[in-house]
């Protein structure tokens, strides 16, 4: 299924037919989750529908062991409102002082998320910062193997991984490492986060169109129809792809439905598109 991020406000989704809920939202940019905002659980079928948590989440840092700490209290905001979604999704870590921290925070995590024990919980690889690059974590002949470990350390601590395309690619990782990584990890996720990215290696990241579109920027990785290619053929396997790249045009996603073979979420109209 390849599906979209939904807009929450006024709580629009819920409108969504019950058998096309398979999408992402992502509640608020930063702070806590509204006491109030609860995703209705269905009982005739499974939704799949994953939790973006803000972009100031950060469990990967010496605060997050103080329960009564902002990081801590803004973790337990987003497992309140797990209750009727398939997935809640946390960044991992993206510079050195917070991958310093990275079993620690996948720990407490995994300690706290005991508490909804019927969510899933997926931790997603971002793009790093320059740091990561200028201090000689990562670099290009070793660009392939850090993936590999941080995935699997995520893993071991028995959360599922979500690879975003874009992601791996300003991370230093080619196409055919990008598809061989989906490959070798299929059983570890669910969500696959598929965009293209107008920036070069080895910076942050500028989701746009895999393949061209004359409102969004050139996209930079190369070979995108191999790399379109490989995850419709994971579709198979009952992966669900996440466009974040806030096209709202149907019609490019009919293309890429008739060129790769993507089965489209068809019950989610444009306007609920970000």
């Amino acid at each position: 299924m390849l599906t979209y991020t939904i807009t929450t406000s006024r709580n629009q989704f819920h409108k969504i037919p019950e058998q096309n809920r398979q999408f992402q939202i992502m509640p608020v940019r930063t702070g806590f989750v509204r006491p109030d905002f609860k995703v209705p659980s269905h009982s005739n079928l499974k939704s799949h529908i994953l939790l973006h948590t803000g972009y100031d989440i950060n469990p990967f840092s010496p605060s997050i062991f103080n329960p009564a700490d902002y990081q801590a209290l803004l973790l337990k905001s987003y497992l309140d409102a797990c209750p009727g979604v398939d997935e809640l999704l946390i960044h991992g870590p993206d510079k050195p002082s917070t991958l310093r921290y990275f079993d620690a925070g996948l720990t407490i995590i995994k300690t706290y998320s005991e508490s909804v024990p019927e969510i899933k919980i997926g931790i997603e690889m971002p793009a790093f910062c320059k740091s990561m690059y200028s201090e000689g974590i990562v670099n290009q002949s070793n660009a392939f193997d850090f993936a590999l470990s941080y995935f699997n350390n995520i893993i071991k601590f028995g959360f599922e991984i979500i690879i975003d395309t874009a992601h791996l690619f300003s991370n230093g990782l080619t196409t055919s490492q990008i598809c061989d990584l989906l490959t070798i990890f299929k059983d570890n996720y669910t969500y696959i986060h598929l965009n293209g990215n107008a920036n070069s290696g080895f910076k942050k990241d500028k989701h746009t169109t895999l393949t061209p579109h004359p409102n969004f920027p050139q996209n930079q990785i190369p070979d995108a129809d191999q790399l379109l290619s490989c995850v419709a053929a994971l579709m198979n396997e009952g992966k669900i792809c996440i466009s974040e790249q806030k096209c709202s045009d149907l019609n490019y996603f009919k293309h890429l439905s008739t060129q790769f073979g993507f089965k489209i979420n068809e019950g989610i109209p444009s306007e609920l598109i970000i």
